[in-house]
């Protein structure tokens, strides 16, 4: 199995992240549903780049402050504050983690949902970077 929780440090706070919860995961979608023209695969450059200006909101979702509580965060304020905080190498970190927490196993509602909205576009990464590849799985000496 996998890591369970990841942590940053980013603006000197300490933050995590963790396989999505269901509340996550339906904020996430809406975070998502405010993008443009999302890639077709799990590379972490294309998502920034394709996130964009609506990056904050994602990372907002899935990055969780130490010390505050998951549910009835204030993503708004959350966002603001990530958006002057998180560097692009982090942020490239994030989304690359966030697929590693994610297999498709433990949250094909959420992929199916996403491929739905990119239709026959949608095609995993290949390669080492992709989180089923060997060199990217924890048990194989990956993050």
């Amino acid at each position: 199995m996998g890591p369970r929780r990841i942590e940053y440090e980013i603006g000197g706070k300490k933050y995590y992240q963790q396989p999505l919860v269901i509340g996550q995961a339906i904020q996430l979608l809406e975070a998502l549903g405010e993008a443009k023209d999302l890639p077709a695969t799990d590379d972490a450059l294309a998502w920034l780049r394709a996130l964009g200006e609506h990056a904050a909101e994602a990372l907002a979702v899935v990055l969780l402050a130490e010390d505050a509580p998951l549910a009835g965060r204030d993503l708004a304020a959350h966002a603001e504050e990530l958006r002057w905080a998180v560097d692009v190498p982090t942020a490239l970190r994030v989304i690359r983690d966030f697929f590693a927490l994610a297999p498709a196993a433990e949250c094909a509602p959420l992929i199916e949902e996403i491929k739905e909205r990119l239709g026959s576009l949608w095609r995993p990464a290949s390669g080492p970077s992709s989180p089923t590849s060997p060199a990217a799985t924890p048990s194989a000496g990956g993050k």
